[in-house]
């Protein structure tokens, strides 16, 4: 098992790196191949560069605790931080199946729609400058869940939205 290898390596949790994207690992091991036909993979060492910037472990280390937190609440958990993050491994294949057949997994793919959802909270709670609170709450938001296409598709056109707002050009949505 790769994690029960990694904490033999670092000794214990208390020394286990945080192991999500943008994670920098180097791997030794052997791959042998046995008169059966199976194959195995023998881990030898890891070595743990890190990552590139602070910025990155800090979007590691809070996706995590998110993972953390949420995997305790059981299938709902699991939906959630799909969701949230985009992250399906802890979405039951039912669910994900459930979703295809209804004709919404576009729903646990972050897209767009997430983008509107969370633009739209500072609204509730600021009147004045809304506009640049929901700028700041969807870059924070990206940030956490990753740049994917779709997400950045729907960030450059809430930026151009904003800017023909700013600029009073009317829009045609």
């Amino acid at each position: 098992n790769f994690t029960n290898s990694l904490l033999q390596v670092y000794g214990g949790e208390s020394q286990f790196p945080i192991i999500e994207n943008g994670l920098s690992l180097t791997i030794r091991g052997s791959y042998l191949e046995r008169e059966n036909g199976e194959a195995a993979f023998y881990l030898e060492k890891i070595f743990f560069h890190g990552y590139k910037s602070k910025i990155q472990y800090y979007r590691a280390y809070s996706r995590l605790f998110l993972k953390r937190i949420l995997y305790n609440w059981g299938e709902c958990g699991g939906l959630l931080l799909a969701l949230l993050s985009g992250s399906k491994e802890y979405t039951s294949f039912e669910v994900q199946e459930n979703f295809s057949k209804a004709g919404l997994a576009h729903v646990l793919a972050l897209s767009g729609m997430h983008l509107s959802i969370f633009a739209s909270l500072p609204g509730r709670f600021f009147k004045k400058k809304s506009e640049m609170f929901s700028l700041i709450v969807v870059f924070l938001f990206v940030w956490f869940a990753g740049l994917s296409p779709s997400l950045l598709r729907a960030l450059i056109s809430m930026i151009i939205s904003l800017v023909c707002k700013k600029l009073s050009i009317k829009t045609d949505l």
